[in-house]
């Protein structure tokens, strides 16, 4: 709204990736929603979800070996299924 200011905060871990984005509150800041980010040893990006509950908003469920993402779980039980060609540098349906 006109006038009106919103925060959205960003925390990072030791090593700088994003660890948490906070959304603006609704009515107070226990209306805040919040993601968590969660990575793998390997520095992949493996799950996004809720803090409080854990209740996952996102997940990586495959890479190819090049660690491109092959399938993905979204939070309302939508998984999608994408294929990347090294030789072409893109991604394909």
């Amino acid at each position: 709204m006109e006038g009106s200011t919103y925060s959205i905060d960003f925390t990072y871990d030791v090593i700088g990736q994003l660890a948490q984005i906070a959304y603006p509150a609704l009515s107070g800041p226990a209306d805040r929603v919040k993601a968590e980010y969660v990575y793998k040893k390997n520095g992949f990006l493996s799950e996004v979800r809720d803090p409080g509950t854990l209740q996952s908003y996102w997940r990586a469920e495959m890479r190819d070996p090049e660690g491109q993402l092959v399938r993905e779980h979204f939070g309302n039980d939508v998984v999608s299924d994408r294929g990347y060609s090294q030789a072409m540098g893109c991604w394909s349906s």
